[in-house]
């Protein structure tokens, strides 16, 4: 398979699940449905990790763009999606830690993931976590759109098959 059309299902099949799981994040963490916030936020940690595996697992089976893209245009695709990658980690991890750091445990509805004093609490660690935590969520938010948008310029304007081959 070294010209395939589309990425491999494993990797299609996850990219969705991503974006269910961040969207999700967003919606419960603006209406405050702070347990679900927690759910979704875990799940896209570990949805992001198998993902980064894969990646490497099917580095081969990428398909081409039809027709290419200029240099330029490659380079900014990879630097957003190492980004959106790193980001769909940090984001996560960043707000487990800052609930660690309060002294507050990690649960999951009424599962106690992470108890409370894993980590000796220090607030200011915590506050430093939490605007990370936050200010991360934003940029998530632009390099989401970013990525988004760029799709659909591929697909609406340019006609070529950057978007098809996700689908």
């Amino acid at each position: 398979m070294s010209n395939p059309a589309k990425y491999p299902l494993v990797s299609r099949s996850l990219h969705w699940l991503i974006l269910f799981a961040v969207v999700a994040s967003y919606v419960t963490i603006f209406t405050g449905l702070y347990p679900w916030h927690f759910f979704f936020g875990a799940l896209t940690l570990v949805l992001a990790v198998v993902r980064l595996v894969t990646m490497h697992v099917f580095a081969k089976a990428v398909p081409a763009i039809v027709p290419p893209i200029n240099s330029l245009q490659k380079l900014v695709a990879k630097i957003v999606k190492i980004l959106l990658a790193l980001i769909f980690v940090l984001i996560p991890l960043t707000g487990i830690l800052f609930r660690l750091y309060f002294g507050r445990n990690f649960m999951i509805f009424e599962w106690e993931i992470i108890p409370a004093g894993f980590i000796t609490p220090n607030p200011e660690i915590g506050s430093f976590l939490r605007t990370w935590h936050v200010n991360l969520g934003w940029v998530g938010i632009g390099l989401i759109g970013l990525h988004s948008a760029a799709a659909l310029f591929h697909h609406y304007v340019v006609k070529d098959n950057t978007l098809k081959r996700i689908l």
